[in-house]
């Protein structure tokens, strides 16, 4: 990749730079490399850094450029998926080709994070002074959900802003709004027996068809204008330990996808009933729930002066107006938007249709446009 003194030279050596520390989660390695090396292009631009550990080796990285209201955030993950097989190319090694940029984290979210730090630089050169404060947090494990990453940095450390921007990869339109899910493990007894007398016994993966069935026929009622309706979905079934054995347990893991109208609570309640309502009519059906993970839906109003002022940025910057949009997937957003009660924004270099694939890439274009993006809402918000 170039290493000149422009400022697309810069972004595409320090995206390349950031792409070549296999930053892999899980497990989570080379956390601390990749969090250096962002934090010394930030005091080269005159952030305030300092790394906060909630969990030992999760180190997430804290800049602040300026100081007092209004306060933006920029915010972005630094792990990536294991890079799997079907690579055609170095998944850790930037590679352009074609007008694209291979390598796992392009599009997921290292663009964002490059571009981001260039759009400061940007304004640098340009001599444009923030009245404000930027904060700038890059964190770990969003791809295990976040919780000793951006989740630790808003609920134990007090991370607060008037607005934050998420760089995920959006392909720049302005991603306004996500849905939230609840994941479960459902576990069922049964009795052990010899495969010829299975009336002996009492098969547990049939008990687990029976909820399995339910859960199927739940039905949906709520709609959500772009994010449409909540699903349910299995995703792990396992039981059994021979073919001659009657299995005497069985385990199915839930995903259950949630509408920002929809309580947690509830939805948590709505699969317990329908659970009850198996064992109503098997007593023998025995089950138990296990929380996983709750991530909360959030939805920020169209209207709301934060969609309105990305929305204008990229107008300005590219000359079209975004689509203002949602994800079905959940991310760290969720931390700022609920939990701090940040309005907050996901707009970013890439599509996330490239997210934890083979030959993941981002368009060496859309980096580019990032950068106008995020200095011009830089200057919007701050300037």
């Amino acid at each position: 990749m170039p290493k000149g003194g422009g400022i697309e030279d810069y972004a595409l050596s320090l995206l390349s730079d950031l792409i070549a520390i296999p930053s892999v989660n899980p497990p989570g390695e080379k956390y601390d490399e990749i969090c250096h090396r962002l934090e010394s292009a930030l005091k080269e631009l005159g952030f305030k850094t300092r790394i906060v550990e909630g969990v030992k080796g999760k180190p997430n990285l804290i800049g602040v450029l300026g100081e007092g209201k209004p306060e933006l955030l920029f915010n972005g993950h630094v792990d990536v998926v294991p890079p799997g097989m079907g690579w055609e190319t170095d998944p850790f090694k930037a590679v352009e080709k074609e007008g694209r940029i291979y390598g796992r984290g392009t599009a997921d979210m290292k663009g964002a994070l490059a571009a981001m730090i260039a759009a400061v630089k940007k304004i640098s050169d340009e001599g444009v002074a923030l009245k404000g404060s930027l904060i700038f947090t890059a964190t770990v494990d969003e791809e295990t959900g976040g919780l000793d990453g951006l989740g630790y940095l808003v609920r134990k450390e007090g991370l607060r802003a008037d607005y934050c921007l998420s760089g995920e990869p959006t392909r720049l339109n302005v991603c306004r709004c996500e849905k939230g899910v609840y994941w479960s493990k459902i576990s069922v007894k049964g009795k052990a027996a010899h495969g010829s007398t299975p009336e002996r016994g009492i098969n547990a993966i049939e008990k687990m068809a029976k909820i399995i069935s339910a859960l199927q026929s739940i039905r949906f009622e709520k709609e959500h204008r772009i994010l449409g309706r909540p699903t349910i979905n299995i995703g792990v079934i396992s039981g059994g330990t021979k073919i001659n054995v009657v299995p005497d347990y069985c385990e199915i893991l839930v995903d259950r996808r949630m509408l920002p109208a929809e309580d947690p609570g509830e939805v948590k309640g709505e699969i317990e009933s329908a659970l009850k309502a198996v064992r109503a009519q098997d007593p023998l059906v025995d089950y138990r729930i296990e929380d996983l993970l709750f991530a909360d839906p959030f939805e920020l109003p169209e209207d709301a002066p934060l969609v309105k002022m990305a929305v204008g940025a990229v107008e300005e910057a590219l000359g079209r107006r975004p689509d203002i949009t949602g994800l079905t997937g959940f991310t760290d957003a969720r931390f700022t938007a609920v939990d701090a009660k940040i309005p907050s924004v996901l707009v970013g270099p890439g599509d996330i249709a490239q997210a934890h694939t083979a030959n993941e890439f981002v368009e060496k274009k859309q980096i580019l446009d990032a950068i106008s993006v995020y200095s011009t809402f830089l200057k919007r918000v701050l300037a």
